[in-house]
């Protein structure tokens, strides 16, 4: 909602580029980053270049600081709710293949 009042999906999508990066991306990026809000917020405010490509991202200086706050904390729960939506057994599906390959192949 508020990503869309201020401006945000002129250049930005959840899941693919656009202008700017994928907010998916961001939010992978900077996954368990302790100060990945703060990042965020100061790249929002103040703007930044040179992170994501060539493209400047332009200080956005029409949003408060409480709300680009907010709006990196939107972004950056993208990741975590990707994440904690796979399931769980996908790793040790995968650990457990390799483990077989790796005892097929001494015998």
């Amino acid at each position: 909602a508020m990503a869309g009042t201020k401006g945000c999906l002129a250049c930005h999508a959840v899941d693919k580029q656009v202008v700017g990066p994928a907010w998916i991306d961001v939010a992978k990026k900077y996954a368990g980053d302790p100060k990945a809000v703060e990042t965020l917020t100061k790249g929002i405010k103040n703007g930044n270049q040179g992170i994501w490509g060539a493209v400047p991202m332009p200080a956005q200086t029409s949003v408060s600081d409480a709300d680009a706050k907010q709006l990196a904390q939107m972004v950056l729960a993208l990741y975590n709710k990707e994440s904690s939506a796979a399931p769980s057994s996908n790793k040790e599906e995968k650990k457990d293949t390799k483990e077989s390959k790796k005892e097929a192949k001494k015998g």
